[in-house]
């Protein structure tokens, strides 16, 4: 409901900025350009109602988002230009031409995040530094993989294979998923399954829940019935590719004597939608003087409890996206997450976030779809 009334607002000054630009620009030209104008806006107007009305439907949100990214937003950026030439009048010109080149530019960038950005898979190595890894482990190489929302590559079989190709190359000792392989539902991996069996470790592929996987946002979020048979076929599918699905549950990878502990919990979430973790549970049988890898999708749950009450000494998550967008360090997620992308300590405890690969939106901007290849090493602690 929030997210609707966001739109229709958004909607309203769409409505505006295209008022005020085809009074005081426009009004003079034929009618097949007056018509043009409008059209953006009414493809939104009907879309945003539509999705009102419907309720979640992916390819009204990618709409929405292409209008609004392309057109609205750059429109509203050259109303702050002329806005500001209305104060500075000596500067009007000057200002409208930047507004101009700035509204154009920002239409171009977000369009190549709409239309090439989430396909611009990227391999990021990364070495996280431990002191109380066992030396047996020094050089341990982790793949993870984070955020697939395979419905928005249906059609896209190619990039997924490439995907898979770019883990194996890595030669990975394990391989780690840390949720949200659906967006709203099981079959949204079926055409994939084949394709993702592949991924190749020396001990395997993990991997854990996020709340998408739990299907309550599908056609079918109304019935439990319907909702508990579409999660048990997830949770099928992921165990016919192979993959070691842990629910709130470990395993042991034993390397000549010495072991490490990766336990793996259900989804723990701000939202509250979808609060299924058990860390003791996950944790149950562990020696406490066992190097543990903590997989959680949502990394709200390292300080809710992990930091609090454990001494897990690497957490993998995922969840944010990056929020779709970055500039260096600068991106939306920062207004909600307190760790959202990259490497964070506190303590002898670390959490490293993953960007992931897709997401409900069809569009991507600096943070690009990403592999993490993570390589474990020892480091003397300081004196």
């Amino acid at each position: 409901m929030l997210q609707i009334i966001v739109f229709f607002f958004i909607l309203f000054l769409a409505i505006l900025a295209d008022l005020y630009i085809w009074d005081n620009h426009l009004r003079q030209l034929s009618v097949v350009w007056q018509v043009l104008h409008f059209l953006p806006v009414v493809v939104l107007m009907v879309s945003i109602i539509l999705l009102a009305v419907k309720g979640m439907n992916t390819l009204l949100f990618r709409i929405i988002f292409i209008v609004l990214l392309c057109v609205v937003l750059p429109q509203l950026l050259l109303l702050c230009f002329w806005g500001a030439g209305k104060i500075f009048t000596n500067a009007a010109s000057t200002l409208g031409t930047i507004g101009l080149i700035v509204a154009f530019v920002i239409s171009l960038t977000c369009l190549y995040g709409l239309v090439w950005g989430w396909r611009h898979l990227v391999v990021k190595q990364q070495t996280i530094e431990v002191s109380d890894l066992p030396p047996e482990f020094d050089g341990f190489r982790i793949v993870q993989i984070s955020d697939l929302h395979l419905e928005m590559f249906q059609g896209q079989k190619a990039f997924i294979q490439s995907l898979v190709d770019s883990v194996n190359s890595a030669q990975p000792d394990l391989i780690i998923f840390t949720g949200d392989l659906v967006s709203r539902q099981s079959k949204e991996l079926l055409p994939f399954i084949d394709i993702l069996s592949k991924l190749k470790a020396r001990h395997g592929v993990m991997s854990v829940l996020g709340n998408h996987d739990y299907s309550i946002y599908g056609p079918f979020h109304d019935s439990p019935q319907a909702i508990e048979r579409d999660f048990n076929l997830l949770k099928n599918y992921q165990r016919q590719m192979g993959w070691d699905l842990l629910l709130n549950e470990h395993r042991l990878i034993h390397l000549d004597s010495t072991l490490i502990a990766v336990i793996g919990v259900e989804n723990e979430g701000k939202s509250g939608k979808v609060r299924r973790a058990d860390l003791p549970r996950a944790m149950q049988g562990v020696p406490d003087s066992c190097f543990k890898i903590l997989l959680t999708h949502d990394p709200y749950h390292w300080r809710q409890e992990v930091t609090r009450s454990t001494n897990i000494q690497l957490t993998f998550s995922g969840h944010t996206h990056a929020a779709h967008f970055r500039v260096a360090d600068v991106s939306p997620s920062r207004l909600i997450y307190s760790e959202w992308a990259g490497l964070y300590r506190q303590g002898s405890q670390q959490l490293f976030i993953s960007a992931g690969i897709g997401g409900m939106l069809s569009f991507r901007l600096g943070a690009w779809p990403e592999i993490n290849v993570i390589t474990l090493k020892k480091s003397t602690p300081c004196s």
